[in-house]
């Protein structure tokens, strides 16, 4: 293959050539660096650039700084050069290679080495003393053996007398042990100059340059003449991943004329990224992509799956029949047509292995945390400029995009439950702009008013987040009766009527939509019979979203506005039976 023209040049057709790892190549030592990651809800591919410069002929090129993570399937080998060049086979392999000392250890090792010299002067110091005592100790010794040598003409005359002799000797006597003293002195600080010593020099030997594992590329190649490009690595690796998380700021233009402005949402995009490969990226373009690499090629294979009637089993001669020890569990004699209504036992593990991949498969989504899985989209987000991330250096926070939606306001209330009503702003989004499931940060008028979350959406749909208690709108729930009486001549019954009362009354400058939730009881038999009674009002929605007995009014108040509502309903059930209220979800 080959590389010429500044032409980019890939890995595909590697094993076609004829040449590998002739014993003639030098090997040559390439240093890269991170330029580009793409990074995936899990796992990344990381693009490496190493400078090239070679003369003609073959040549090993070795690229030894790729972290040990690795996925040595996905490695791919590109570049341009200005010249011409001819890739051959690729090899890739686990190894341990000796790592750079950082710059603190290199400061330390300073330090230590230093200390150790400082410190071997100071025993040195010490043996001088010890040295020089010596020296002192034998040269009074000499003096005190003066008594025993034979005195000349000149001794006999300054020293007759017992008394000088007496002084002399303690003199003697004080000064020896003095040298005696500093000696000992001097050996003890050798001993203890000694120990630091050895501390310090096991520290040096306890620490060689470190060793980790790393992935090792060696590239064959085949130069016509001299080149000079770039050679680019790109790999995958499985320890970094990336979820989304969303900043919703409703503006509600309350501090505009009459509040009348219009309301506006703006959206920010952001994506937390976390990479554990082993690998510090430093500056690289960064890219988010939704694509799932290693999740899989296909779908799950779903066996058949058959129904037939339970055999029954053939009664055994009990003279064929083995008596079993007290002591050994009883065995439990089946066919593979006995389970699951008569499937074989293939079908049975065929079917199982099926629903572990399903589980597994679940089990997986939800540990991605966004459930990026479930989006029926892919999309791929270039950060803009130039990020950095470290290898277990926590989460880094990314902008993605910021896109500023109109937004319909209203409100809700459930007064039954509640008597507070709650702001929620309607947005559709952009036909271009998809999201992908994620935590929300809730922001109305510039004040943080809590958390929620956005599910999967794409462009053109409409979605709502609620905001919080709206203050200025204020509701009251109220019952007004509750009676219970028999009803019937010849065939008796029992009711039970209820009627209530909501009054909603806005305190905005402006006009306000509201939607009044409530419930009333759903009949499960025939012979219990619901009715409403006293409406003055009738709700507009019924079993809203989906949900039996759940009924809702959508009004519309002037600013300062009332609204009053008065509903209620009638049970009537045999008089011989009792009836409760279940509350369902």
């Amino acid at each position: 293959m080959h590389l010429r023209n500044l032409a980019a040049v890939p890995i595909a057709a590697f094993a076609v050539l004829a040449f590998a790892h002739g014993a003639a190549a030098e090997e040559i030592k390439l240093k890269s660096r991170v330029e580009a990651v793409t990074v995936f809800p899990r796992g990344a591919t990381v693009t490496r650039q190493a400078p090239l410069k070679l003369p003609g002929g073959q040549h090993a090129l070795i690229i030894e700084d790729l972290p040990a993570g690795v996925v040595t399937d996905s490695v791919r080998i590109s570049g341009r050069v200005s010249g011409n060049l001819l890739i051959g086979a690729v090899d890739v392999r686990r190894q341990f290679v000796a790592t750079p000392e950082s710059e603190e250890r290199k400061t330390r090792r300073k330090e230590i080495e230093d200390e150790i010299k400082r410190l071997r002067f100071s025993r040195n110091e010490q043996s001088d003393i010890i040295l020089a005592a010596e020296a002192q100790k034998a040269l009074i010794q000499n003096l005190a053996n003066l008594p025993n040598r034979p005195a000349s003409a000149a001794q006999g005359s300054a020293l007759r007398s017992p008394e000088e002799w007496d002084k002399l000797f303690v003199l003697i006597g004080e000064n020896i042990s003095k040298a005696q003293f500093e000696i000992r002195k001097a050996e003890q600080r050798i001993k203890e100059l000694d120990e630091k010593i050895t501390a310090l020099e096991k520290e040096l030997a306890d620490e060689p340059a470190r060793r980790e594992r790393r992935t090792k590329v060696r590239v064959a190649v085949k130069a016509d003449g001299a080149v000079e490009g770039t050679l680019r690595i790109r790999y995958q690796v499985s320890r970094a991943s990336w979820r989304p998380q969303y900043e919703a700021r409703l503006m509600t233009a309350q501090g505009t004329a009459n509040g009348a402005g219009a309301p506006r949402l703006a959206l920010i995009r952001r994506a937390i990224v976390s990479q554990a490969t082993g690998e510090d990226w430093r500056e690289v373009a960064l890219t988010l992509s939704t694509t799932e690499p290693e999740r899989g090629t296909k779908a799950p294979d779903l066996p058949s799956l058959v129904i037939d009637f339970q055999r029954e089993p053939k009664p055994v001669p009990l003279a064929n029949r083995i008596p079993v020890a007290p002591s050994a569990p009883a065995v439990e004699t089946r066919r593979p047509e006995d389970d699951l209504g008569g499937f074989a036992m293939s079908e049975r593990r065929a079917f199982r292995r099926a629903r572990m991949k399903a589980a597994a498969l679940k089990r997986a989504a939800r540990n991605i945390g966004a459930g990026i899985t479930r989006a029926p989209f892919q999309a791929l987000y270039a950060i803009p400029g130039r990020v950095s991330i470290k290898t277990e250096g926590g989460d880094k926070k990314v902008e993605i995009d910021r896109n500023e939606l109109a937004a319909t306001l209203d409100v809700r209330m459930v007064p039954r439950l509640s008597e507070k009503a709650f702001l929620y702003a309607s947005f559709a989004l952009g036909k271009n702009l998809r999201l992908l499931p994620g935590p929300v940060a809730l922001f109305r008028d510039g004040v943080f008013v809590g958390k929620g979350s956005l599910p999967t959406l794409a462009g053109g749909e409409r979605h709502e987040l609620g905001f919080g208690i709206d203050d200025a709108v204020r509701v009251k729930f109220a019952e007004l009766k509750r009676q219970r009486s028999e009803t019937g001549t010849f065939s008796k019954s029992k009711t039970e009527l209820r009627r209530f009362k909501v009054t909603v009354q806005n305190h905005h400058k402006r006009k306000t939509r509201a939607r009044i939730i409530d419930h009333v009881p759903v009949s499960r038999n025939t012979e219990i019979v619901v009715e409403a009674r006293g409406a003055a009002a009738r709700p507009n929605v019924k079993d809203l979203d989906d949900r039996p007995g759940v009924i809702a009014w959508d009004i519309e108040l002037a600013p300062g506005a009332e609204k009053v509502l008065e509903y209620g309903y009638e049970v009537s059930w045999p008089v011989d039976k009792k009836i409760r209220y279940l509350r369902k979800r």
